[in-house]
């Protein structure tokens, strides 16, 4: 569906799609800016209609167009947040159809509950025994710490396996020395985990 304009029957289509589909579907690469145009398009028609009821029937059109619209909208937001969570997990969620937009929602979403996670479980590692996985970040190379600019920790407690804003896996113990960006750095220096060395 790469029609440069929607018309009602494509968004009953779209909306069809996204309700049987358990992942995201292809949709117009600029669909929500389609769909406000079509909306504004629908409301100038209503605007200018003299005949009530043909004014009447375009209401009805709007407000049935704008229901879909949000609809469409719900349940491929539904399906980011699935996608962030399985993201946060260690999974790897199907993001192709994702529209730039939504990436951005999804972007943020994973960095929010990496950062609720930190927040929330930290505390309680202390009275918690962990396996957690040897971290997959490597940060052994000599040429990658030459040009890494982020700050460098030392973990103060261990700290099961979670993702990091840099969308990395972190399985971390006490007393292991890394870099992470500075918005991980923060959050895990503010829950008392960490401590900067640099």
């Amino acid at each position: 569906m790469d029609n440069n304009e929607l018309s009602y029957k494509i968004l009953r289509l779209i909306q069809q799609s996204e309700q049987t589909t358990p992942t995201l579907t292809k949709i117009p690469a600029h669909f929500y800016d389609q769909l406000q145009k079509y909306l504004h398009e629908l409301s100038t028609i209503v605007s200018n209609e003299t005949n009530l009821q043909k004014q009447k029937l375009y209401q009805e059109e709007l407000k049935n167009t704008e229901k879909i619209g949000q609809h469409i909208y719900e349940q491929r937001e539904k399906k980011i947040v699935q996608a962030a969570l399985s993201k946060v997990r260690s999974a790897t969620p199907d993001l192709q159809q994702l529209l730039p937009e939504e990436q951005d929602l999804f972007n943020k979403l994973v960095t929010e509950i990496t950062n609720a996670r930190i927040n929330i479980l930290t505390p309680a590692q202390t009275q918690i025994k962990n396996t957690p996985e040897p971290p997959t970040k490597n940060t052994s190379d000599p040429i990658t710490q030459k040009e890494n600019t982020n700050p460098i920790l030392r973990i103060t407690q261990d700290i099961p396996c979670f993702v990091g804003t840099d969308m990395i896996n972190y399985s971390l113990r006490k007393d292991d020395v890394l870099t992470v960006p500075p918005e991980m750095a923060a959050t895990l220096v503010k829950q008392n985990v960490a401590k900067s060395i640099k």
